[in-house]
This record gives structure tokens, sequence and C-alpha cells, in this order.
């Protein structure tokens, strides 16, 4: 599992992830992890996360935003496949939006890379998600897409446009 430096620099949950085996999300630990062996990423993030919460919980939209490219890249560089998963129901797992500040949340994840300010709130008032269903929806996998004296960035391109065209039916 990869997670942000900025998971990594709470004093107790670097604890957690240190014992569950995290490493840092950055460029070259990811790269090295990919190309050694099958790896989790969630492209996205708290910024995502933000849009999320305007959605609302109980929303029945899927948000899904396609300008990262860095896990293209990635799998390109691995020669990896991508296999496009939706994870549905998450949204509804934590309530954040004690404090209401969309704007300085939004802000916040531009400024430090979490929003701010941030309280999950799950199952008895804690950090622990509420119970519920998800429902998982796996896609085909995504080779690295083959381009005729194409440049590294046009294999990026075209492997991204390939990624999210398999994706898009999984949404509907």
């Amino acid at each position: 599992i990869l997670a942000a430096d900025a998971v990594l620099g709470a004093p107790v949950i670097r604890d957690l992830a240190a014992w569950a085996g995290v490493r840092s999300v950055g460029r070259a630990v990811a790269a090295a992890t990919v190309a050694a062996r099958p790896t989790l990423l969630i492209p996205g993030g708290q910024a995502e996360l933000v849009h999320t919460w305007r959605l609302g919980a109980r929303s029945e939209l899927v948000l899904v935003r396609g300008r990262r490219k860095g896990f293209v890249r990635l799998a390109v560089g691995a020669g990896s496949p991508l296999v496009p998963v939706l994870v549905l129901g998450e949204a509804g797992r934590h309530h954040t939006e004690i404090v209401h500040a969309p704007a300085l949340k939004a802000a916040s994840v531009g400024a430090l890379g979490f929003p701010v300010p941030f309280f999950p709130v799950g199952r008895w008032g804690g950090p622990l998600p509420r119970r519920g269903p998800l429902r998982f929806v796996i896609g085909r996998p995504v080779w690295p897409a083959e381009v005729a004296d194409g440049s590294p960035d046009d294999v990026v391109d075209a492997t991204h446009a390939a990624y999210f065209a398999e994706l898009g039916p999984l949404v509907g």
C-alpha cells in the first residue's frame, strides 16, 4: 500500500502504517514498488475527497476525474496492466462535514496536501467506518498502449485514454 507523505507524518498513523508495511507514494518509491510486485494504486486523493463531500454521502453520483496521469506513467514504465476498479458506497462510511468549509478544505488540499478541517466521524462517533454495503466493480485489464513512432508521453496519453474508456461503462 502506498500513502501520501501527509498521512505518514501523523504520529500514531505513521506507526500503524509502518507496522502494516505502508510506503511513501513518492515517485521513486512508487516506481520501484510497481516494478517489483503487484501494487494497489488509488488514483486521485484528497482533491477528489473534497468533491465527494460536496456531493454528499447519500449521493448516487459517481465522481471520476481523469486529469491525473502519474499512475498510468508508473504502469507504462513497469510494463504492467491497469485494472479499473470502482468502489461504490464508500462515501457514506464517514461523515466529514462537522465543519462545513469547502473553500477552506479545497485551498488546504492545494497548499498542504490534505483538507483542513478534517474530522472523519464514523461508527460510534469515532474514526471507524460505518457499516454498510460496498459494491466493487472490476473492469478488464488495460495494457500499456503501443504507439508507432510515438514519444513516451504519447504512450501514456493513449494508455490513459484506454483506461478511462474501460472505466466509463463501469460507472453506468
